[in-house]
């Protein structure tokens, strides 16, 4: 899960919330292993030179990343994300939004709750419109090709 509100734990650095995490769900993974990936992951969202910062010591987008590297390097089946890109830069934001469909390639089913509607139109899948909490139609199913 990606949330909104980061839930970072305070008193770890970057690269030890990652680790924390994939070690809470592989418990026979090597320590060495989950740093190898936590670094990987936090490379792979721009962020490999923050590995020491304290979540207090980052900006929101940067935090943002960091809950997303800590998802990704967990490797899930389902990937839940709550507004991922909502405290990101146009620029970072495309970067994850990358990160997510590369992902959902890879074949973990990726749901993303979002109010930017052009982060939904730009990629393939399936997509839901939700307005005051009911079903509005239509269902728009977006294939992409090429």
């Amino acid at each position: 899960m990606v949330y909104q509100d980061y839930r970072l734990l305070p008193r770890l650095t970057a690269l030890e919330n990652i680790v924390f995490a994939v070690r809470a769900i592989e418990l026979r993974l090597p320590a060495t292993e989950a740093i190898r990936r936590a670094r990987a992951h936090l490379e792979a969202v721009g962020l490999g030179d923050k590995h020491d910062a304290y979540p207090t010591e980052l900006s929101g987008g940067e935090q943002q990343r960091v809950a997303i590297a800590r998802a990704l390097a967990c490797r899930p089946r389902i990937l839940l994300a709550d507004e991922p890109t909502g405290n990101l830069d146009k620029g970072n934001a495309s970067q994850v939004t990358g990160l997510l469909v590369e992902i959902a390639r890879r074949g973990t089913a990726v749901l993303i709750a979002t109010h930017d509607l052009t982060l939904v139109g730009r990629e393939a899948g399936q997509h839901l419109r939700l307005e005051n909490g009911s079903h509005a139609s239509p269902l728009h199913l977006a294939e992409k090709t090429g």
